[in-house]
């Protein structure tokens, strides 16, 4: 399998779920920005010319938590059981894209991307997406009041993907501080060597 990805929230996601089963993974460190957006190769792989993006043979997925789903599966991991947790975890990956990381996702942008570009946060943007993520983090949160991960209280893909965007992240002041236990489940997967450090070649 051969894994395109950069130091992004969605680039964190497979890496780190690659890195915690030990995948036979090929990392391919790639910048669409500078170089392979405009290669003919890589268009090929994906509609979309973004990474990350996972080749294994003829098979190409895209999207960061099918990816991840799929490097699990692969490897028959636990972090994505086929009993009936399944309907769970898409339950909370749809959640995640249509709610909770969607905000903090707007929040990244604004206070992290922006500025790279020498323009700053939109106001409006901010105020709004601040408001949706405390919203939806209570969910989050009083779920994790009962138990360690959020499936079945045992660690799966669903915990890798709802927390990439949280940590290493300081700069795009997402409003999470303020729920002790989303703090504490960051806390405890900020214990794991393949979070801390997601990226190949680096611990």
């Amino acid at each position: 399998m051969k894994l395109y990805y950069f130091e992004t929230p969605n680039g964190r996601l497979p890496c780190s779920v690659a890195k915690y089963i030990n995948a036979p993974i090929e990392y391919v460190h790639t910048n669409i920005v500078k170089d392979q957006a405009v290669s003919e190769e890589f268009k090929k792989l994906t509609p979309v010319a973004k990474v990350p993006i996972l080749a294994d043979g003829d098979r190409v997925v895209w999207e960061s938590k099918a990816i991840a789903a799929y490097i699990a599966e692969k490897c028959e991991s636990d972090l994505f059981p086929k009993d009936e947790r399944l309907n769970d975890i898409i339950r909370w990956f749809v959640w995640d894209s249509e709610h909770f990381s969607n905000y903090a996702a707007v929040l990244y942008y604004e206070h992290i991307i922006r500025p790279v570009f020498g323009k700053a946060a939109r106001d409006f943007l901010v105020e709004h997406s601040n408001k949706q993520f405390i919203h939806n983090a209570q969910v989050l949160d009083h779920v994790l009041s009962t138990q360690q991960w959020i499936v079945a209280d045992q660690l799966s893909v669903v915990d890798f993907a709802l927390s990439r965007g949280l940590i290493g992240t300081e700069l795009a002041q997402i409003p999470y501080h303020g729920f002790k236990n989303i703090v504490r489940w960051l806390n405890d997967l900020n214990q794991l060597p393949a979070v801390q450090n997601p990226w190949p070649n680096k611990g």
